[in-house]
Formats: structure tokens, sequence, C-alpha cells
């Protein structure tokens, strides 16, 4: 069954701010390599102000349509955007209201759950957020870290 992305986001606005976890693909190649296009899924919660911080992937509205991007810095009453593999130096603004779920763990294709606070979600954290323009650059030894991390993945469930 497919849905369009108007009404799947209302849903899982509804629910979001009913309190609610929602766990969602990923779609879309802007967060590439540390998520991957219609193979890992996303458990979301609504945020509080306190978690929107640096590396924070963040469920947000901008212009019209839904963005799932890491928080790079706050620039006073908003937020500046990007995605992993997006070219250094675009960036989204966006205010508080216009985040509507934060990013708590991923779950691989094995069904191995990546927390936020874990070891490797806080390294693409840090890296990817905090040296943009040099993450462009090595984003080949991401991509290379991806396929090791999802080959171990692999060889876990045999």
């Amino acid at each position: 069954m497919r849905v369009d992305n108007p009404a799947l986001f209302q849903h899982v606005i509804c629910m979001l701010q009913q309190g609610k976890q929602v766990i969602l693909f990923v779609k879309g190649n802007s967060m590439y390599p540390f998520l991957n296009d219609g193979i890992d899924r996303i458990l979301l919660r609504k945020p509080a102000k306190d978690d929107l911080t640096p590396g924070a992937i963040t469920l947000f509205r901008y212009q019209e349509k839904y963005f799932l991007h890491r928080i790079v810095r706050k620039d006073g009453m908003f937020f500046l955007m990007h995605g992993d593999n997006c070219p250094a130096g675009v960036y989204e603004r966006i205010p508080f209201d216009d985040i509507l779920g934060i990013v708590k763990g991923v779950i691989r294709p094995s069904g191995r759950y990546v927390k936020e606070n874990s070891c490797e979600y806080k390294i693409f954290s840090l890296f990817w957020s905090k040296f943009p323009r040099l993450s462009r650059s090595f984003h080949r030894v991401g991509h290379r870290c991806a396929q090791m991390i999802r080959h171990c993945d692999r060889t876990k469930g045999r």
C-alpha cells in the first residue's frame, strides 16, 4: 500500500504531538551514508528544546516539504540544518515550531538498533555536523564505513 506524503506526514505529526513514537522507512539519500534509502528505519519522537543539539537528526518542514537532516548549530531563534550527503554550505534555517520529530534511533536491515547515544551514532553526528566541508571530502570513507557496518550486521545474523 502506498500513501502520499501529505497524508502520511499529517498522521505522523498527529501521533508525535500525542507523545507517541513513530517508526518510518528512510526515503531519499540526503543522509547517506548514515541513513540508507528504503533500507533503514528510524524511530522518531516529539522533540524537547533540550534535545535539539548539534548532530541531532530531526524531521522538519521546510518550504512545504519534509526533511530529515542534522542540526549543525543554533542561530538565534532558528536552527541550521544540513544533510550528510548535501553539498557543503547548503543549509536550511528552521524555527523550532517547524521541527516535528527527533530521531531516537535507527533500525538497520538486520534488526540491529542504533541508539542516539551509541558510539556509531555519535561518530557520524560529530564528524558530519562539526566538519561539513571535510565530511564531503571524506564521503568515500563514510561510504566504506557504512559498508563495513552493514557487512557486520549481515554476518551477525548468520
